[in-house]
């Protein structure tokens, strides 16, 4: 396997954020560029709302003005569930999962195994995951009923 690229996300040295949920509790990157010269800080956080989903929201700050002041956040199109990851580098990546019902068991069970510390912390987001589940589940079950039953449909 070849070495990562140093200005990229490290999957191998990995490790997931927990409680990044607001701008209060967001993880920041302290050096991170800003246009082709500047430097600033930028902070990380999903935003989760019930009727929604979840959003991945970075701010930026403001490195010409004196002090810590930051633009405006800038959320981006709401998910289903949303995972956070930092490498040992400071990079972040997202796990995310989109369009729940779309998804076979396979699929969901992967993404629980990656993101099993997500879901322990999460209580929304591992109820609407366990929702999804048993839905497919049970979908999938009645596939498998159909394949072995063919004369149920007929009657």
């Amino acid at each position: 396997m070849a070495e990562p690229n140093e200005k990229q996300f490290n999957p191998n040295t990995a490790r997931p954020l927990l409680g990044c949920v607001d701008a209060e509790t967001a993880f920041v990157q302290t050096d991170y560029p800003y246009g082709r010269r500047l430097r600033c800080q930028r902070r990380v956080w999903v935003e989760t709302k019930p009727r929604h989903g979840m959003r991945l929201v970075t701010q930026t700050s403001n490195p010409r003005r004196a002090g810590l002041v930051w633009n405006a956040p800038h959320p981006e199109t709401y998910q289903d569930l949303i995972a956070l990851w930092v490498d040992d580098k400071g990079f972040i990546q997202t796990d995310s999962l989109n369009n729940l019902s779309y998804h076979d068991l396979a699929d969901l069970d992967a993404w629980a195994r990656r993101n099993q510390a997500f879901l322990a912390s999460d209580k929304v987001a591992s109820h609407k995951f366990e929702q999804a589940r048993r839905k497919r589940a049970e979908y999938e079950a009645s596939l498998e009923h159909e394949l072995k039953h063919p004369a149920d449909l007929a009657a």
